[in-house]
């Protein structure tokens, strides 16, 4: 009971202070501060929530951990604070120490996850209460929609805005992914401003256009089933629903679902053998996902890949999709990646040669699950 006021106490602490001034109902963002705060991202009512004030660092780092559901409480922070690669030093910061930021949970959960990457600051210091810039932002926010691998890959072109020279090379890919699903508009004059402060107003504006993008698709609803793919006699358990820590979602026709879920059960239809001993490794700068399912799988949310299970190779574009095969980019909901297991854009034919199917007037995903080649130790 002591450590749940204790926690209550310290996720309280994660707050923005009331300001004086009131934002009025024409002003550009006031639908999103309404948002914001009636999803309780941020702590101000609309009457005292103050559109032109600065966002500190750690205000920030804690409204977006609250938009994407990423808080230190949740089962999915949990995850990654058991899987985080090594890179993560124990102390990466010298002046959070007693800050709210880091006695709350709120800096480990981005470290692990890699919202925050210490690198990126100098000196280790993080600076929590002074101001965030639009850049810094910026590649928060990108890294929370697991976009950082269209972010790399990023090749120079035209200028986006008028200040784009101004823009560090290696920040111009997550600009322009921010461009590229409207989260970024830029200011009347054409230009970006990306080393700017960040001001309330703008701060709840990206981060109420990113959950738009995150959460698309996304229906309660829809139920998961898998399935063994021999039959009934090789295996020990047959059918079973899976719980998600997610939901699952459509997104241009085609179904996601959390790749945990799947891969965390798939090895218990064939017996305790398969189901138990299960390593994941997670590279928090990167973004990739290793694990073993019988042997080493790796999946990288914004890269594609050749079908959920059998060959997960990244997708080149050459090979030909034979229906049981899906090619299509890994997403992230809410910290978990999600994985493409149906796609009702194909014809009803190349949808059966996979074996998968759904019904969608019970919105029920039916998945067979491959056995994994060997047994995990």
């Amino acid at each position: 009971m002591k450590k749940g006021i204790i926690l209550a106490i310290l996720l309280f602490a994660c707050q923005i202070l009331p300001a004086n001034a009131q934002i009025s109902a024409n002003h550009w963002a006031y639908n999103d501060a309404t948002k914001a705060i009636s999803q309780k991202w941020i702590e101000d009512t609309i009457g005292n929530f103050e559109p032109d004030k600065i966002t500190t660092r750690a205000e920030f780092v804690c409204m977006l951990e609250k938009a994407i559901r990423l808080t230190p409480d949740s089962d999915t922070a949990k995850f990654y604070t058991q899987v985080y690669t090594p890179e993560i030093i124990v102390q990466p910061f010298n002046d959070t120490r007693t800050h709210w930021l880091e006695t709350g949970g709120w800096l480990k959960t981005a470290l692990d996850f890699g919202l925050v990457i210490p690198a990126d600051y100098d000196n280790k210091l993080f600076k929590p209460d002074e101001a965030i810039s639009r850049r810094e932002s910026i590649v928060m926010v990108i890294r929370a929609l697991g976009r950082v691998y269209p972010a790399s890959q990023y090749e120079p072109g035209r200028p986006l805005f008028t200040d784009w020279d101004s823009i560090p090379n290696w920040a111009k890919g997550y600009t322009n992914e921010m461009v590229n699903f409207k989260l970024l508009l830029g200011f009347p004059e054409g230009n970006a401003q990306v080393d700017k402060p960040l001001t309330k107003a703008q701060a709840v504006a990206f981060l109420n256009r990113a959950m738009n993008e995150m959460t698309q698709g996304v229906d309660s609803a829809i139920k998961v089933t898998i399935d063994n793919v021999y039959p009934k006699e090789n295996a020990l358990y047959q059918k079973q629903q899976l719980t998600l820590p997610v939901p699952a979602q459509i997104v241009n026709q085609k179904i996601y679902v959390p790749i945990r879920a799947l891969y965390d059960n798939g090895g218990k239809l064939y017996g305790p053998a398969y189901g138990t001993g299960k390593r994941y490794y997670w590279h928090a700068k990167a973004q990739i996902l290793w694990f073993e399912y019988g042997v080493s799988h790796q999946f990288q949310p914004g890269n594609s890949y050749m079908g959920f299970h059998g060959n997960v190779l990244p997708f080149t574009g050459k090979l030909r999709d034979e229906g049981n095969l899906l090619a299509s980019e890994v997403r992230m909901l809410y910290g978990e990646l999600m994985v493409p297991v149906i796609d009702n854009g194909q014809s009803a034919q190349l949808r059966s040669t996979g074996m998968k199917t759904w019904d969608a007037n019970t919105k029920t995903v039916l998945i067979p699950m491959m056995v994994p080649q060997a047994p995990t130790s």
